[in-house]
């Protein structure tokens, strides 16, 4: 009941759509680096829907064969989504389990570009799409977890896929055909961009720790002297709102 109460800080039951509430969404340091996460996330995801089926097929398989072992992949990537969202609910955390799934990718991608092996790579693919799948929702979430009131945390999940959709666009131009099978541009692009995802997320939870130090130290009281609807229409800026790391 206590986490329910401290998430809950700063919410009201009803309340009007205002262009400050709105605004509020681009000035959070949480949904900006949600976003940017959110778009090298999708540049994994997508880069790996591009190359999978030609690199299977380079292994000598046959069109359909090709097809068919691109689904194992996926399962694992579901079962490790699953587990990965009952995690971050039951911890009530998000920065640490991406600090576990993102290396699982850089992984999977140093397999790819560092081994002419077919089966290296295609085991490469297999910790690439364990890694990369359960990251797109826990941003969405962490962003979401970290803005309120209703009105700011609807834009704040608009404003983080939009950006997160630009991914698709970069994957388009650096994954080409002509440098078939093994992407390597690509995939060393992509590289950079998980480890890239490590070092914000890094920064995201040492500056969402800082910031609720702060508000128990009592440094946001003073936005609690304002009369009574101010107060109310504070969300995620209230002293007692706790924000998740």
């Amino acid at each position: 009941m206590e986490r329910i109460r401290v998430e809950n800080a700063g919410l009201v039951e009803e309340e009007k759509t205002e262009s400050d509430l709105v605004f509020r969404a681009f000035f959070s340091m949480t949904n900006w680096i949600c976003a940017l996460c959110f778009l090298l996330t999708n540049i994994s995801i997508q880069g790996m829907v591009l190359f999978m089926p030609s690199l299977i097929a380079g292994m000598g398989y046959s069109e359909i064969e090709a097809q068919l072992l691109t689904v194992p992949p996926y399962i694992l990537a579901c079962i490790w989504s699953i587990t990965l969202a009952y995690m971050c609910q039951r911890s009530s955390r998000r920065g640490i389990w991406v600090l576990l799934s993102a290396p699982i990718c850089i992984i999977g991608s140093s397999m790819l570009i560092g081994s002419p092996k077919r089966s290296v790579e295609y085991g490469g693919i297999f910790l690439l799409a364990m890694g990369a799948f359960p990251l797109g929702p826990i941003f969405l979430t962490w962003a979401n977890n970290n803005s309120a009131p209703y009105t700011t945390r609807a834009v704040s999940s608009a404003m983080v896929v939009a950006i997160g959709s630009l991914g698709p666009i970069v994957s388009a131009w650096i994954y080409l055909p002509k440098d078939s099978p093994r992407y390597i541009t690509g995939l060393s692009v992509q590289l950079g961009g998980q480890v890239g995802i490590c070092i914000l997320t890094i920064f995201l939870i040492v500056w969402n720790i800082r910031e609720n130090r702060r508000r128990k130290a009592g440094l946001l009281d003073y936005l609690l002297e304002a009369d009574e609807a101010v107060v109310a229409r504070l969300g995620s800026l209230h002293p007692r709102f706790r924000l998740t790391i």
